[in-house]
């Protein structure tokens, strides 16, 4: 895909420059791929500012929800922001039946990792939760953003019950054509780490992160029919 294109192309280095040429070099280049990605972002934005609303999407989850800028990210579309930081699956259950006829997107389950690292069952129960909160939002369409990379240094298993958790969702959601999972989780890790330019604090989102965020769901929102041909 485009984002794995532009955050993951091979660097050449001269063999015959220093060590600190070398780093600098990589940072240059690394910076510059980043600055091309912002400004396909904005392209992107700049091309629908102008545009009439095609839908509304209803964003449902924890902090990184909340604090996505959804007006400037998604400009075609009229908004809701119901997302609330320190939140989980209990909130999702929470809003049971409450939308109806929505598109919806979610992204949570970060806030619940403590209960569940490197315990299959609870990994396993707990997805089966999730799929079930999601189900009874009764909506007609759901996006499931996977839960994204986050690192606490004191905790080496976090990412692999990132992982399992991610698998387990898109086994569970397999049967409900309604509800479609974007794989997000590999576009935020670099190597055998998360991509630290994407994120302020191991866990929320840069800027940058939020444009790779908000270019990865536009691609998927345009596979949704207009209304018009409806």
């Amino acid at each position: 895909m485009l984002v794995d294109m532009l955050s993951k192309r091979p660097v050449h280095i001269d063999a015959n420059q220093t060590s600190c040429d070398k780093l600098h070099m990589k940072n240059l280049i690394r910076s510059t791929w980043m600055i091309l990605l912002c400004l396909l972002v904005a392209a992107v934005v700049a091309s629908c500012a102008d545009c009439p609303k095609i839908g509304e999407l209803y964003f449902i989850g924890d902090s990184i929800i909340a604090r996505w800028d959804l007006d400037e990210c998604f400009p075609c579309y009229t908004t809701h922001n119901i997302g609330v930081g320190g939140s989980g699956v209990g909130y999702i259950e929470s809003l049971a039946r409450t939308q109806t006829g929505h598109t919806v997107v979610v992204l949570s389950g970060t806030n619940n990792l403590d209960v569940m690292t490197d315990n299959l069952p609870k990994i396993d129960a707990y997805a089966q939760r999730f799929v079930d909160a999601v189900v009874a939002l009764d909506a007609s369409r759901v996006f499931v953003i996977s839960i994204l990379p986050r690192e606490l240094t004191q905790d080496e298993k976090l990412l692999p019950t990132i992982c399992r958790l991610n698998e387990d969702l898109a086994l569970l959601t397999a049967d409900h054509p309604d509800i479609t999972i974007i794989d997000a989780y590999d576009d935020f890790m670099r190597g055998a780490t998360i991509d630290y330019e994407l994120f302020t604090d191991r866990l929320h989102l840069s800027d940058a992160g939020y444009e790779r965020l908000s270019l990865i769901l536009q691609q998927e929102l345009d596979k949704l029919p207009h209304p018009d041909e409806i």
